[in-house]
């Protein structure tokens, strides 16, 4: 059931069977849901927030951030975090919070997975013992376009909150017509990103090159500056009038060529050529250098940061989860609520040899098609889109190697307070890559490794070394160090304990 304002959503009553008469109610839900004046007022104040991640997030605070087809789940008062997702113009961007059992969930749903009742299941499955409580909802996205496909994805997660036996709060609900500018058609935010300890709302793009509210601003800025410089080049025009008729006024009494010559060659120094007008942007929202005194240069663009570790891999799962061997559309749950970490699942893809080919051809496109080719919303893509589109396409195409099929292998990613990045670790925890496992190899006795007969290190219990304990000594707790696990109270002592009471009894 969705309530707003703490009172039930003034609707009709949604169908559960599937006779011809649910397409037009359940669509009645959008328009119910965006006409409600509270929501308006919190759709308003999202729009023309000033917050974003990058402004007003401390950089060492973790962000979990899904991709298209992802969701993630996170205990949010052991695991303080922000949930986040961009990059949705058609697709619908999901937060549900709640309060009771402390577990919050973030899903970045296309018009594929909002229609199936399993990728909503699995979006609420960590809410465990929850069924009947009361859940802050935020969503975002689904835009005004010919095809309607914001419409039916918006459509489809109402019509599933509504039919749910738990209770949404609509705290947001910018979709439709409410995430859409009259005049441009652009959607006005493409992003979200919700701190559930603080229930704050924040915007993950905010670059000024994107499309969204940003868009407009720079489009009106755009029609002001070409007013200016019009404006600039009447008053230069104006001026050159009125000294041209100082001039003739100082030689009134010269008549015919001598008059022509001072004409010609006027004492005031011609006025510096005005300067040039800045190109007109692109629907894509290109990038276009500004040509005016003064103003920035504009970089090129950075990579967008708050979207998780493993980009390039998980970019490339959307385009190889559509040939799966059921073919049924399905979330990726990309984070491990218990452990606090990412963890990418590792599978085995077979793509057709004729869909390998028709990506290298896509490789070949001008951004211009590639949007055209695989964009729902192409006028309206961000910065990144055929960039990243470019990156997916390209992994898969190293990884097939002439081969029907190839294996992706289980990747895990835990936070680094330290650094602030996400650092790969194996099934242990410990981190990856090499850069900290230098110098560390097996130390060599007199007869092998560490651990052989007579080999090991010297005056380490347990390892077998000479003038330590024999290899079959037995490993005594206080020797152990003890390793606390983050937001957790068991420590490898307490586990050691339990393991000594179960064998004893």
């Amino acid at each position: 059931m969705i309530i707003i304002e703490n009172a039930p959503l003034v609707a009709a009553t949604v169908p559960s069977d599937g006779n011809s008469s649910s397409s037009s109610v359940d669509e009645g839900i959008v328009f119910a849901v965006t006409s409600n004046a509270h929501v308006q007022r919190a759709n308003a104040a999202y729009v023309s927030s000033p917050l974003s991640l990058r402004r007003s997030v401390a950089r060492e605070r973790k962000v979990v951030a899904v991709l298209q087809n992802e969701t993630a789940s996170v205990e949010f008062r052991a695991d303080s975090c922000v949930l986040a997702s961009d990059d949705a113009t058609t697709c619908v961007i999901a937060v549900v919070v709640c309060q009771a059992t402390g577990v919050a969930s973030v899903c970045h749903f296309d018009e594929e997975t909002s229609a199936s009742e399993a990728c909503f299941r699995k979006f609420m499955s960590q809410h465990v013992g929850g069924r009947y409580c009361t859940y802050d909802a935020y969503l975002v996205g689904g835009m005004v376009e010919e095809t309607l496909v914001g419409l039916r994805t918006a459509t489809n997660l109402l019509t599933r909150m509504q039919r749910s036996p738990g209770t949404f709060n609509l705290r947001l609900c910018c979709v439709y017509d409410q995430n859409t500018c009259g005049q441009t058609g652009c959607p006005l935010v493409r992003s979200l990103a919700v701190d559930p300890l603080t229930s704050t709302a924040y915007h993950v793009s905010t670059s000024s090159f994107n499309l969204g509210l940003a868009s407009i601003h720079r489009n009106l800025s755009q029609h002001n500056l070409e007013a200016l410089v019009a404006h600039h080049q009447q008053q230069q025009q104006a001026e050159e009038g009125k000294a041209s008729a100082a001039v003739a006024a100082e030689g009134g009494s010269d008549k015919g060529q001598p008059a022509a010559a001072k004409h010609e060659c006027p004492t005031k120094p011609m006025p510096a050529p005005p300067a040039p007008m800045a190109p007109p942007l692109s629907c894509k929202g290109k990038k276009r250098a500004i040509g005016f005194p003064g103003a920035p240069k504009r970089m090129p663009p950075k990579p967008k940061q708050h979207r998780g570790p493993g980009l390039e891999r998980r970019l490339a799962h959307y385009w190889v989860s559509g040939f799966a061997s059921d073919g049924v559309a399905d979330l990726v749950n990309v984070y491990d609520t218990w452990e606090q970490k990412y963890v990418l699942p590792g599978r085995l893809h077979t793509i057709p040899r004729w869909l390998m080919v028709d990506y290298a051809y896509l490789l070949t496109l001008s951004d211009d098609l590639l949007l055209k080719r695989t964009s729902t919303t192409p006028q309206y893509e961000g910065e990144s889109f055929c960039a990243d589109v470019r990156l997916a396409l390209g992994f898969i195409l190293r990884h097939h190697e002439d081969q029907p099929n190839f294996t992706l292998y289980e990747q895990s990613y835990t936070w680094d307070y330290a650094n602030s990045v996400w650092m790969e670790v194996d099934k242990f925890g410990d981190k990856l890559a090499g850069k900290k496992m230098k110098g560390m190899g097996p130390a060599m006795g007199p007869m092998g490794p560490v651990g052989g007969i007579g080999g090991g290190l010297t005056g380490i219990p347990g390892m077998g070394g000479m003038g330590g304990p024999s290899p079959h000594s037995p490993l005594h707790s206080s020797d152990l160090p003890r390793v606390d696990i983050p937001g957790s109270s068991w420590s490898y002592n307490s586990l050691v304990d339990l393991e000594k009471e179960a064998l004893r009894g």
